[in-house]
């Protein structure tokens, strides 16, 4: 069977979060087959804390090719599903295929449904589910130097490959589930369907701007927040929103349903 790593590097670890840069290799004994690594401008401003994980800062979305143009040549470089013999191999399939999934509804565009090798679930069927399963560790047990270095799309989809080879598995074609299945596993679904008061959201997104709001916590408390947008997605029927918060200097995550008042926003 043919191994296809996919990898994705993104604007947060959110659902919400959008592909700075997208890579798919295939991996045969000896020799590894590039099918894609690229660099794509999310459509909205890199966040710092990003950049300090892959290093791609803002300023170099503006030479990369755009999100539609960055899915639309992965699915033109990966075979389509019914061709068989084939599975994607992704290291924590549920974030990669649903980050993806999310892009492409942003950008109305139709994924194929490609067959899918999770090499996280098979590293915690195999070592345990304990901790100990990250790309670092695996790579760094075997021995393996990824091409690029890691937090990178490239040497992340080579590792997937490789760190899946040296588990006892078979048959393998067993272990693939669709596409669709691993980026429901996310819980992060795309909408442009805002409740009050959260209109703006998309643009303040995309062109950097400021949300201010009266917010209630899970354990009622209330305080006023100031954060930058980052994303948005569906969880759970209640729409979910991050950015980077002011008050805490660092990145959260909110639910519309406890925001008590929105106070305004600035582009």
């Amino acid at each position: 069977m043919r191994l296809i790593g996919l990898d994705l590097e993104t604007t947060s670890k959110e659902p919400g979060a959008r592909p700075v840069e997208i890579a798919a290799v295939e991996v045969t004994p000896g020799a590894c087959l590039t099918l894609l690594d690229e660099h794509c401008d999310p459509g909205m401003p890199i966040p710092a804390q990003s950049t300090a994980i892959h290093g791609f800062e803002d300023a170099d979305r503006f030479t990369a090719h755009g999100l539609q143009d960055a899915i639309e040549m992965l699915i033109a470089v990966l075979p389509p599903p019914e061709a068989g013999g084939f599975a994607l191999v992704i290291h924590n399939a549920p974030y990669d295929c649903g980050v993806l999934t999310w892009a492409a509804a942003h950008c109305g565009v139709t994924l194929p449904d490609w067959p899918v090798i999770c090499s996280l679930e098979v590293a915690r069927k195999y070592r345990g589910p304990r901790g100990g399963n990250g790309l670092d560790r695996l790579c760094e047990e075997a021995g393996l130097e990824r091409p690029g270095g890691g937090h990178r799309a490239y040497g992340d989809a080579w590792a997937a490959v490789e760190v899946f080879r040296r588990f006892p598995v078979d048959p393998v074609a067993a272990l693939a589930r669709p596409f669709s299945a691993w980026a429901a596993e996310w819980d992060g679904a795309y909408t442009r369907d805002f409740p009050e008061g959260f209109e703006a959201l998309p643009d303040l997104v995309d062109l950097g701007g400021g949300l201010t709001f009266d917010y209630r916590d899970a354990k009622g408390n209330e305080s006023s927040r100031t954060i930058t947008p980052h994303g948005w997605a569906m969880r759970g029927g209640v729409l979910h929103f991050h950015g980077f918060c002011h008050k805490a200097q660092d990145a959260r995550a909110f639910r519309a349903d406890r925001v008590v008042a929105v106070l305004g926003s600035t582009l």
